[in-house]
Parts: structure tokens; sequence; C-alpha cells
């Protein structure tokens, strides 16, 4: 799979959706950099070209994400994101009772049911978007990489990191600001793992409907080719996280959490 940044992306202008696969180390940090969101957001308006960019952000033009052209990858500017957020919480808020709804029904303790929202369901959703609905990242010489920026966009404080062990994998997700730390065990078969059968329904239903409201925004947004895609998986991700916010307010999973937990496969 995709790597998720390390860190929570929350420090500049630009919220980022960004997940990598290759040799992208530093480049959440990179493109949380003050100076760097501000020759972003200025080349996606126009007003600078990339030999503006300041010393650090060089390397974006190294890595091959800005280019003589200006941004290989999607930025959605700040009156934009206004009005795409309407359908971003819409989505969210009509997914998330399916979600809960179907959990409730299959998975038994709380501790599996924040296994199953907080981390698989990420998994099984990135899954979706790439095997299900064809949306490619875009491929360079160190890798490929999923980024698109969302500029005055906030997100819940969401960071996750898993490893391969034997006989399974151990994960880690830190969820909200502090919170109590949550150990959880998913045995072989556990319909909260991302490959049962009803997590990958709920990740191809999510899929489906964020990517068809994401190709009508990026039509309108001038988003095409290979952009297109980046797009609609930033989007289809902040539909997840509109999703976590609302089963949190809701309860059916805890506001903030530590939570550390065992996939048997």
């Amino acid at each position: 799979g995709y790597d998720p940044p390390n860190a929570p992306i929350e420090l500049g202008r630009i919220r980022f959706i960004l997940a990598t696969r290759g040799e992208f180390f530093g480049l959440d940090e990179l493109l949380n950099d003050s100076d760097v969101q501000e020759s972003l957001i200025a080349i996606r308006r126009k007003i600078i070209g990339p030999d503006r960019l300041p010393e650090r952000g060089r390397r974006l033009l190294e890595l091959g994400l800005i280019t003589d052209e200006g941004l290989a990858f999607p930025i959605v500017l700040e009156e934009d994101y206004r009005l795409l957020r309407r359908d971003v919480e819409a989505l969210g808020e009509e997914v998330s009772g399916e979600v809960e709804d179907a959990l409730a029904d299959s998975v038994d303790s709380v501790e599996e049911r924040c296994a199953a929202v907080l981390g698989e369901l990420d998994a099984a959703l990135d899954a979706a978007l790439v095997e299900e609905q064809r949306l490619r990242p875009l491929r360079l010489a160190r890798g490929e990489v999923f980024v698109c920026g969302f500029e005055g966009a906030r997100g819940p404080a969401l960071t996750s990191e898993c490893h391969e062990i034997e006989g399974g994998l151990r994960c880690m997700v830190e969820y909200g600001e502090g919170g109590e730390v949550v150990r959880v065990t998913l045995g072989r078969g556990s319909a909260a793992s991302a490959e049962s059968p009803l997590m990958t329904e709920l990740a191809d239903r999510i899929s489906r409907l964020s990517v068809e409201r994401a190709r009508l925004w990026a039509s309108e947004l001038g988003f095409t080719g290979p952009k297109g895609d980046l797009f609609a998986y930033g989007f289809s991700k902040l539909v997840y996280e509109s999703i976590l916010t609302v089963l949190s307010q809701k309860g059916f999973i805890p506001g903030a959490l530590k939570l550390e937990y065992v996939v048997l496969l």
C-alpha cells in the first residue's frame, strides 16, 4: 500500500492529502513549510513562475512535482474549497450512518470498531480507490505519489503507521489530541479487517460516491488527466475524514485515542 504522512498536516494554509510509495522522505514536512506554501499558492494563482520558488522548495522541482509549466499536482484554492466542503460534509454524513449500522451489527467490541474505522477502513478505501476506481498516482523517478492540496482546509489530527510482523501487521493510530491507549487484536477472518467482505463493501461504497462527485468537481475546477485522479483521491480522503468526525461526534468512536492493534493474516 501507500505510506501516509508521518505527522498530521495542519501547520500551514494548505492541507495536503499525501500518500507515497518510494523514496520521498521528508516530503510532508517540505509541503508544510510556510514559505513553500506561500509560493505554491502564488504559482497556482499564476502570480509567480516555478523559477521563483524559495531555495527549500526547489526540491519539488527535483522530484518532478513542479515542472517548468507549473504544478504537477492539484491545489484547490480557498474560495473553491468553501463550496466543495459542503459536498464533502454531506457525503460524510450520508455514509457515516451506513458505516455505523454495518459495524454495530458485525463488530462486537468498541476496540475492534476503533480499529475498523480508524485503520482498516482507511486501508480498504485505498485499495478501492486504486483497484476499483482505477485512480492512478503521479509516477516520478523516485516512486509514486498521490498528493492534493486544499487551501484553508482543516481536518482531524490523524496519523497511522503499520509494520509487517510474523503472521500479520502491527498498526499504530493516533486520533485527536491526547486520549487513552486502546489495544486490540483482529483475528483471522475478523469482520473489522480491511480485506473482509464487510469492509470491502463499505470502502467500495465510499469510493464510488466520492469519486463520482469528485469527477464533477474536477471538471468544474479544470483538473484534467493525472491531476483529475490526484484530486479524486484527495477528495475521497476528505470524505473519509468527515465520516470519522461524524462518528466521533455521535460517540461511536472516541474523539481522541491512541490505538495499537494487530491484524492476524
